[in-house]
């Protein structure tokens, strides 16, 4: 699933640049940063594994909400200076598009299961 892989890229970019944080933000704003990265692909492979169609739908909602937070967190940490620009510039880069992606397909979700109900 490309959005898992992209979800799962992005996670890892995070890791990699909270890693260099201050120590007295590493352990606040770096570890809201790695937990809301983490959420994204985690919830994406819960979902899939879940037994129905509107579960999977709330999952990948879910996630979509961790890319919302990590977005804001990211903004918050290039404006201290604790990434570079070209680190923030690709990871706000993946958020979109997993954003994008995760949107587009509880979208079609949703709307697969408005058909069965007609």
């Amino acid at each position: 699933m490309i959005v898992y892989r992209k979800a799962m890229e992005l996670s890892l970019l995070v890791l990699r640049a909270t890693q260099g944080f201050p120590k007295e933000l590493k352990y606040d704003l770096g570890s809201q940063m790695r937990r809301a990265a983490i959420s994204i692909p985690n919830n994406i492979a819960e979902g899939y594994r879940r037994m129905s169609r509107l579960e999977y739908a709330q999952f990948l909602s879910i996630a979509n909400g961790s890319c919302g937070e990590l977005q804001s967190q990211t903004d918050i940490a290039r404006g201290m200076d604790l990434i570079p620009e070209g680190e923030h510039l690709r990871m706000r880069g993946l958020e979109l598009e997993v954003s994008k992606m995760l949107w587009a397909m509880v979208d079609r979700l949703r709307m697969m299961g408005e058909r069965r109900r007609k």
